[in-house]
């Protein structure tokens, strides 16, 4: 049974990240804000959680 439970538990967690990222941010969307924090493999810029995987450019703005 707890064999079975942990697999479960596996299944459902991978299936919320995956929903997770998908509502997050629609493809090639362009993202303007100020980064309010990290985590190993994400970003959060305003709110948006974007994996790290997903970006493909980053600019820098100045002032």
């Amino acid at each position: 049974m707890k064999k079975w439970a942990g697999f479960f538990l596996s299944d459902h967690t991978a299936m919320i990240n995956k929903e997770t990222r998908q509502k997050s941010v629609p493809d090639r969307a362009e993202i303007v804000g100020f980064v309010q924090g990290y985590a190993e493999d994400k970003v959060v810029i305003g709110e948006h959680v974007i994996a790290l995987d997903d970006l493909r450019r980053v600019l820098l703005l100045s002032d």
